[in-house]
């Protein structure tokens, strides 16, 4: 499935369609960051998608030549507002809203539901295709009564450190100069500024020695940002709070790095399903299943 850019290896692909390549931009904090990890503990891993994670390196990304790579061939990326158009229980194609004016467009083999594990049971249950009391609230006909869609959500919470450091990072870094030679640099090399995500490392560890796979990720950035963006988000009760809207996210002014932290393996479920209109609604159950059987590392 993909093509890896990297050295040769056992556990990558080589001509797959998918391009993945190391992080082309090494940041001095960045490589602080990777020497404390090695110090608690988190030894220098070359590949964390081989044979195993834990440890910390250099981040990996969807590029080729420093561009953003994907497999789409002729992607249109609308906002979704109809659902999945069926013939009796068979999915025939898609019906979307553009710009005020609602289409409708047939699928040629199948139809492919891809939306997450949020947007996906929300676009099926606006498409008659789950519980039939959730259905019945949205007074959507019901195709197929299934009361799984939408239940047993499982999310990996993370939450963000701000860390104020004494050397300067990329808040202090994106000027007008740094910016022109960071075009100068993919102009001529494929490297730089210009091609940086916003994790440029990444570590895994274990919170119990006899864990067999690593239980928590750290995505460390050479910069820190304001992380609000009064976006209103649904909860569970219709009560709004702030969201974040990473497309919006500013730099801080002062020197700073930021570290996410993920759970790897998250134990409470919880259901999704679509509103009237706006976002896909969440709650949670409260009661964690019983501990699940890891087949294998977390990806």
């Amino acid at each position: 499935m993909e093509t890896w850019t990297g050295a040769p290896s056992d556990h990558r692909g080589r001509s797959g369609p998918q391009y993945v390549s190391s992080l082309r931009i090494e940041h001095p904090i960045t490589q602080q960051f990777l020497r404390g990890a090695a110090e608690v503990g988190l030894p220098a891993v070359a590949d964390y998608n081989a044979d195993s994670q834990f440890g910390a390196g250099n981040a990996q990304v969807s590029q080729r030549g420093g561009l953003r790579a994907g497999t789409g061939r002729d992607a249109r990326i609308f906002g979704l507002r109809g659902g999945v158009l069926f013939e009796d229980r068979r999915a025939v194609g898609i019906e979307y809203l553009r710009r005020g004016t609602t289409h409708r467009v047939h699928a040629w083999r199948e139809v492919v539901v891809c939306g997450g594990a949020v947007g996906s049971p929300a676009l099926l249950h606006r498409s008659g295709v789950g519980p039939a009391g959730v259905l019945r609230d949205l007074n959507v006909a019901i195709i197929a009564d299934v009361p799984a869609v939408g239940q047993g959500l499982q999310e990996h919470p993370t939450f963000t450190m701000k860390l104020d450091v004494t050397e300067r990072t990329l808040n202090q870094e994106l000027t007008f100069l740094s910016v022109a030679r960071a075009a100068k640099d993919f102009a001529l090399h494929r490297s730089g500024l210009a091609t940086a995500t916003l994790a440029h490392a990444l570590a895994f560890g274990k919170l119990h020695e006899q864990a067999r796979w690593a239980e928590y990720e750290l995505m460390f950035a050479p910069m820190a940002g304001l992380t609000s963006h009064p976006e209103a988000v649904p909860g569970s009760e219709g009560a709004r709070t702030p969201g974040i809207d990473k497309q919006r996210l500013q730099l801080s002014d002062d020197a700073s790095v930021s570290c996410h932290v993920c759970p790897l393996h998250p134990r409470s479920t919880g259901q999704v399903r679509a509103p009237r209109c706006g976002s896909p609604i969440l709650t949670g159950t409260g009661s964690p299943p019983p501990q699940p059987t890891r087949g294998g590392p977390a990806r």
